[in-house]
């Protein structure tokens, strides 16, 4: 529907994606942020993540408002009625500047093997023997519960017979597609066939000539990935360095660095055993994969500190807190190693907003500005979701034999739950 909110129907829209033309009492003001309008004129209200935060959201949707558009949690969304899995995201902070914008993402799946890459026809721990920015999952070491969107990197995978040796790229979004690897300079990798439709671009090194990879994504930014963790097992991981705009203009810098954490723990380091060809310092032990800090255009330095924790698998450092030279803006606390218990986001503003995770035997809860949202799984059928509990939804779902949604069935129950 055109024209909702700020945007009325009709408004001589003259460029659709950014305006709505110069008639009406409401006319765009740019940027969404929550609060029931449609303030970017691009037909949808409160979209994304604008209201996750937020200590006063828009009533949620009714019947009778055809003008309301469902927030994801309404919509019985964030868990997957493909899946039958739990995703949830959260923006802990956002630095804002001429050349563009840096949006720091959490994300959490309820799925332990998400992380776990598909090769041939089995499934290769790619992430084996490598630090987790939260931990390890406590059931599956070589995967997570937990992580940020400065986790990206392109990783060296095995020798796949049908794909050939492959490279694993993890976005900023953790989004993962493959490519088929190639060896001269300045090289352009290939999607493989489990990523044709990949519209990033991967090319083989860095302008500075380092090891690694540049990305051109679709939408033209460059990322540069050439901070490296270097050992026999797993291979070479290159992480993210640089992120710029569709001019290269930098928009930020990212450093590494293995932590010293507050209480004297030591953190698991990289190239324990480095291949003939990659043992030089910069390449090998360049601190990577702990983010140490964030250096924007504008001169704001975000620092990352870390905290170690002992589980089930083994002594892990975990990320305890963001900060920007005056103040935290990011605390992490944790259940345990791998599962976060809390985080508080700007705790020295009025105390800032904190989330809270409960984990049980067969389901997870989380509580936030908005409430408890309480989802139980089942054990016996992959663990997925059969039912959910908020203050806007009570939704019961029930699943058939095999993964495919065709054999899923959404009960009356969730259906009524999705549309209040």
């Amino acid at each position: 529907m055109l024209g909702q909110g700020s945007c009325l129907s009709g408004c001589g829209l003259t460029n659709y994606d950014t305006n709505c033309g110069d008639c009406g009492p409401n006319p765009c003001t740019g940027s969404e942020v929550c609060d029931g309008i449609d303030n970017n004129c691009n037909s949808q209200t409160d979209e994304g993540t604008v209201c996750d935060n937020s200590p006063n959201p828009p009533k949620g949707c009714k019947d009778s408002d055809e003008e309301c558009k469902c927030s994801r949690e309404d919509m019985g969304d964030p868990f997957s009625v493909a899946s039958g899995s739990v995703f949830l995201r959260r923006r802990d902070l956002q630095v804002s500047q001429t050349a563009g914008d840096l949006h720091f993402f959490r994300s959490f799946t309820s799925t332990a093997d998400t992380w776990n890459q598909p090769v041939g026809q089995k499934f290769y721990p790619l992430l084996r023997g490598i630090p987790k920015p939260f931990g390890a999952a406590p059931e599956l070491s070589t995967s997570v519960h937990w992580w940020h969107s400065l986790f990206s990197f392109i990783a060296d995978g095995p020798n796949d017979q049908f794909q050939g040796q492959t490279a694993f790229f993890r976005d900023l979004n953790g989004h993962l597609s493959s490519f088929s690897e190639c060896s001269t300079a300045a090289c352009w990798l290939s999607p493989t066939s489990r990523s044709q439709s990949q519209r990033d671009l991967v090319q083989l090194g860095t302008p500075d000539g380092g090891v690694g990879y540049t990305v051109t994504t679709e939408d033209g930014r460059r990322l540069e990935y050439g901070a490296n963790w270097v050992d026999v097992t797993p291979g070479r991981f290159s992480f993210l360095t640089r992120v710029a705009n569709a001019n290269n203009e930098t928009i930020a810098r990212v450093s590494y660095a293995t932590p010293l954490t507050p209480d004297g723990g030591t953190c698991p380091t990289c190239c324990t055993s480095c291949d003939a060809g990659s043992g030089s310092a910069p390449n090998c032990q360049s601190g990577a994969p702990y983010v140490s800090a964030v250096t924007m255009a504008n001169g704001t330095v975000l620092t990352f500190s870390y905290v170690t924790l002992v589980g089930n698998n083994g002594v892990e450092c975990v990320l305890d807190r963001i900060s920007d030279g005056t103040s935290v803006v990011a605390k992490y606390n944790y259940a345990q190693s791998g599962l976060l218990s809390s985080v508080v986001v700007d705790p020295g503003l009025d105390g800032g907003v904190a989330e809270t995770y409960s984990y049980y035997d067969a389901g997870f809860s989380v509580t936030g500005p908005r409430g408890t949202v309480t989802y139980q799984f089942d054990p016996n059928n992959q663990g997925k979701v059969i039912s959910e509990v908020s203050p806007n939804d009570n939704l019961a779902v029930s699943w058939g034999t095999t993964r495919s949604i065709a054999n899923s069935a959404v009960t009356d129950q969730y259906l009524e739950g999705a549309r209040r």
